[in-house]
């Protein structure tokens, strides 16, 4: 599978997705926090950081599923 493949795979849709979303997310709770009086920067690091993990999952699934389609590349 070459990289092209990927571009254009939902799995690449879905890391895309996840990175918006937490960011989007973590960028709503610092807002949150700093309305409240806590130190907002915590919500978007938290964010960032589920981005991360989300991403990692993503990329994790896609290239378990490519070596079980072609073990020989492996």
């Amino acid at each position: 599978m070459n990289n092209d493949a990927f571009y254009e795979s939902d799995d690449f849709r879905n890391i895309v997705i996840a990175i918006v979303f937490w960011n989007v997310l973590g960028f709503a709770a610092f807002i949150l926090l700093e309305y409240i009086g806590i130190e907002g920067i915590f919500g978007v690091m938290l964010g960032v950081s589920a981005a991360i993990f989300h991403s990692s999952a993503c990329l994790l699934r896609y290239e378990v599923r490519r070596r079980s389609e072609n073990p020989a590349e492996s």
